[in-house]
């Protein structure tokens, strides 16, 4: 079940829209090469979210609803997306992995799709340690938040590893 897990709990509304705000900048047809359309999973933290965005829209799924939809697509591939937020003192990040899911086999009984066979795919961070899919870092004295988006963190990781060995 994807969520929050709150070391400080913010108003919902404000989770919400800077969730939203990171979801466009992720998934933004310039930056996302997955389509127009993006499969997320259904859980209490999505259901607040908005579907229709600037570019693409998303359409939240349970995992079940999700492979059914798949067993009577003519395509039978689709990436599943889950969201997980971890908010820790001034900073929350934001998580979107991705599952690649395919339909092997599916038989149909009656109109109903029975023994479904499911081949999956999860990517991996790598190797180079945590990093978010996006983060925000709220800053007391100009009381923003300032966002980071994955490029820019992983730059910077470098950019230390690079120092240190020096």
């Amino acid at each position: 079940m994807g969520g929050m897990a709150c070391a400080q709990q913010y108003a919902p509304a404000l989770t919400d829209s800077l969730i939203a705000s990171a979801m466009q900048e992720i998934f933004d047809p310039q930056n996302y090469t997955g389509g127009s359309k993006v499969y997320m999973e259904l859980d209490s933290l999505t259901a607040r979210l908005p579907a229709k965005f600037k570019g693409f829209k998303v359409e939240y799924l349970t995992g079940g609803e999700f492979r059914e939809m798949l067993c009577w697509k003519s395509r039978k591939s689709a990436t599943f997306c889950k969201l997980d937020v971890w908010v820790r003192g001034d900073t929350l990040d934001i998580n979107i992995s991705s599952r690649d899911m395919e339909i092997l086999r599916v038989d149909f009984v009656k109109g109903v799709s029975r023994n479904v066979i499911v081949g999956v795919a999860v990517g991996c961070g790598g190797k180079i340690g945590y990093i978010p899919s996006y983060r925000y870092v709220y800053h007391p004295e100009t009381q923003c938040w300032k966002a980071f988006t994955f490029q820019e963190m992983i730059e910077e990781k470098v950019r230390r590893r690079a120092i240190n060995k020096e």
